[in-house]
C-alpha cells in the first residue's frame, strides 16, 4: 500500500500499489493529486477475486480520468476504514463527507476582523453622538408657539433662553425672525385701523354734520361737528403718513369755524361722543370715560354732571353684559349637557377686554364667575 498525502488539505490515506503514478481527486477536499511511485522492493498486492476492481466498476465508456478518479476514491475509502489509517479519526484534519474540510481562521485574520468591527461600531456611535437631539426647554417651547401661530408667546420664550444655553445662538436667529413677523403684522393692523378710522370720520360727517346741507339745523350740530374734529385730530396724530391724511386735513379746515377743541367741552359734547363711541358690537367705553374725565377736569363746577355720566356708563356696562349672556343662551351655548365652554370663555373674555384700562368700570361678578366656570370646562 502507498501512503498518499494531499498537498491542499494535508489529509493522508492509503492507495493500492497498482495505482502508483496515477492522478485523481482527494477524497477529502476534492483537489487533484497524484499517487507517488511505490517504494523499491515492495511486492504488488495480489488482486482479490471476490471484489471487482474499481477500474472495472467504472463505466466501460467512461474517460480514463473518470476511471482513475474512481479508482483513487475506492482505494481511499478502504484505506480510511483500516485501523490506524490516517484520516480515520486520528488524522490532523479528518475528512468530511461530500465537501471540503473547513480551514481554521488564522490569528491575523481574526485580529483584522475584530479591528473592522470595532471601527464600524465606533463610527456609528460617533455619528449618532454628533447629531443634535430634540430641542428642550424654553427654546422648544418657542418652536411650539410658532407652530401654533402664537408669535408673541414665541418671542417671550426665545427671549428667555439664557446665553449659556447651547441653543442660544439659534434662539437669537429665531427671535429676530419672530420680531420681524410681529412688526409686519402690526403694520398691517395699523393700516386697517387707519382705514376704519377714516371711514368713521366720513360717515359721521355725511350722516350727522352735513346731512345734505341741512346738518346745521340739528340741535346737536355743534357737538357732532366737535366729535368729527376730535376724530380728525386723533387720526393725524396716530397716522401722520397715512394715505388719507390730505383729505382729513381738508375736513378739519372745513369745520374749524364751527367749533374748537380748545374750548372746554359741554355735557352735550360728551353725550355726542357717547353716542358715536358706543355704537356697534364692540363699544369703546374707555374713550367715553376719557371724555367724561376731561369734562370733569375742564369744567370743575359740573362735578355732579360728571358723576351722573359715570353712573350711566356703569349701567351701560351691566346692560352690555346682559346682552352677552342673553346671546349665549339664545345660541344654546349654556344648555345643560351641550355647553361649549371654550366658546363661552372666549366671548366673556372679549367682553372683559372692553373694560381694560377703564377707571371706575369693573366686570359684573356674574361674568367673572361664569368665566371661571367656562375656563374650568364647566
Amino acid at each position: 500500500m502507498i501512503t498518499v498525502r494531499c498537498g491542499s488539505c494535508s489529509a493522508s490515506f492509503k492507495a493500492k500499489d497498482e495505482l502508483a503514478g496515477r492522478r485523481g481527486k482527494c477524497p477529502s477536499c476534492g483537489a487533484e493529486i497524484q499517487v507517488p511511485a511505490a517504494s523499491a522492493g515492495a511486492a504488488p498486492a495480489a488482486p482479490r477475486p471476490t471484489q471487482p476492481s474499481a477500474a472495472r466498476a467504472a463505466a466501460p465508456g467512461a474517460p480514463a480520468g473518470a476511471r482513475t478518479g474512481a479508482v483513487v476514491k475506492s482505494g481511499a475509502a478502504r484505506a480510511s476504514r483500516a485501523p490506524g489509517a490516517v484520516g480515520a479519526g486520528g488524522g490532523r484534519h479528518p475528512a468530511r463527507r461530500g465537501g471540503k474540510g473547513k480551514q481554521p481562521m488564522g490569528k491575523g485574520a481574526r485580529i483584522g476582523l475584530i479591528t473592522v468591527v470595532v471601527v464600524v461600531v465606533a463610527g456609528v456611535i460617533a455619528y449618532f453622538a454628533s447629531r443634535p437631539g430634540e430641542p428642550t426647554g424654553t427654546f422648544a417651547l418657542g418652536l411650539d408657539h410658532i407652530r401654533a401661530g402664537r408669535l408673541s408667546d414665541a418671542q417671550a420664550a426665545f427671549e428667555a433662553v439664557l446665553s449659556t444655553d447651547e441653543m442660544y445662538e439659534e434662539a437669537q436667529v429665531r427671535l429676530a425672525d419672530v420680531r420681524q413677523q410681529l412688526a409686519a403684522q402690526e403694520a398691517q393692523r395699523e393700516l386697517r385701523h387707519a382705514s376704519e378710522a377714516f371711514e368713521v370720520i366720513k360717515s359721521v360727517q355725511k350722516s350727522y354734520v352735513d346731512r345734505d346741507g341741512k346738518g346745521y339745523m340739528d340741535p346737536d350740530y355743534v357737538p357732532n361737528t366737535r366729535y368729527v374734529l376730535k376724530r380728525c385730530k386723533e387720526y393725524l396724530e396716530r397716522w401722520p403718513t397715512a394715505a388719507n391724511v390730505a383729505e382729513v386735513k381738508q375736513i378739519q379746515a372745513r369745520y374749524a369755524n364751527v367749533t374748537s377743541l380748545d374750548t372746554p367741552p359741554t355735557e352735550a359734547d360728551v353725550r355726542a361722543e357717547w353716542k358715536f363711541r358706543l355704537l356697534g358690537k364692540n363699544p369703546n367705553m374707555r374713550k367715553v370715560m376719557e371724555a367724561i374725565d376731561d369734562f370733569a377736569t375742564r369744567v370743575p363746577d359740573k362735578a355732579d354732571v360728571a358723576a351722573e355720566l359715570r353712573a350711566e356708563l356703569q349701567a351701560f356696562n351691566v346692560q352690555q353684559w346682559g346682552m352677552v349672556l342673553e346671546d349665549l343662551r339664545k345660541r344654546g351655548k349654556l344648555e345643560p349637557g351641550a355647553e361649549e365652554w371654550q366658546d363661552v370663555a372666549a366671548e366673556i373674555l372679549q367682553y372683559h377686554e372692553l373694560l381694560e384700562g377703564v377707571p371706575g368700570l369693573t366686570p359684573p361678578p356674574a361674568s367673572v364667575e361664569l368665566l371661571k366656570r367656562a375656563q374650568a370646562g364647566g
